[in-house]
């Protein structure tokens, strides 16, 4: 029986018939202030409040910040978890306003292929790296990102694994080639676009099943985010 996983947003998993399949990659993308690190972070706090192991390796936030910004937007304190890892969180170190060689943006990106690993075999987890754009700010050369992505690909694959990774990426940061590319690794593929009307919109542009490609308005719930849904 395949086991679904719940993106965090009901109407979201209303219209993929239950949530993401297990084992899936899934991508958020747009402009920027449009939630999606919010949605990102709802997404595992459905996680870790189901006792899944969370892993959330991020270059927008420092530690402190990411803390913070789970107590004031979900009322949810992350540090227990953290001392007890059920909830990991790794922060990405990104230049200002300058390229690194490429030694040191492979050895980043070695780092973060390890972290991926150590949780690769979990059957309870949830990976969350955000922002993806900002891994091709390390390289003047976009392929080896590519190619490092396509690599964490075909290791889930060999390793069977049951997590979902969700990458969020801003959208117009990089070619229009690498996007694409980007989508085509990925199982899912979730647009979120600004509206005049409301807090934003979401389109399925991406998955395995049958699903809808209409725009779906976003709304506040209390404290999470939740898709329109006309049946």
């Amino acid at each position: 029986m395949v086991r679904l996983v719940s993106t965090g947003v009901l109407g979201l998993d209303i219209l993929l018939g239950g949530g993401m399949v297990a084992g899936s990659t899934a991508l958020i993308i747009g402009p920027v202030d449009v939630l999606k690190t919010y949605i990102a972070q709802q997404y595992l706090i459905e996680g870790l409040k189901a006792n899944e192991c969370c892993l959330y390796v991020t270059s927008l936030d420092v530690k402190e910040k990411v803390k913070e910004q789970f107590k004031y937007r979900f009322g949810f304190d992350v540090e227990p978890l953290m001392d007890n890892g059920l909830f990991e969180l790794v922060e990405m170190e990104l230049p200002d306003n300058s390229r690194v060689d490429v030694h040191k943006f492979e050895n980043r990106f070695e780092s973060l292929r390890s972290i991926i690993t150590k949780v690769g075999d979990s059957n309870k987890c949830r990976i969350v790296i955000n922002n993806l754009l900002h891994l091709f700010y390390l390289t003047d050369d976009s392929s080896k990102i590519v190619k490092s992505l396509t690599w964490l690909d075909s290791f889930r694959q060999r390793r069977g694994a049951e997590s979902v990774l969700l990458y969020v990426m801003d959208s117009g940061g990089t070619s229009n080639m690498y996007e694409e590319v980007v989508k085509s690794l990925c199982d899912y593929v979730f647009e979120l676009a600004k509206s005049d009307s409301v807090i934003g919109k979401l389109k399925i542009l991406k998955a395995p099943t049958q699903h809808s490609v209409e725009w779906h308005e976003l709304f506040f719930s209390g404290q999470v985010i939740n898709l329109a849904v006309v049946m």
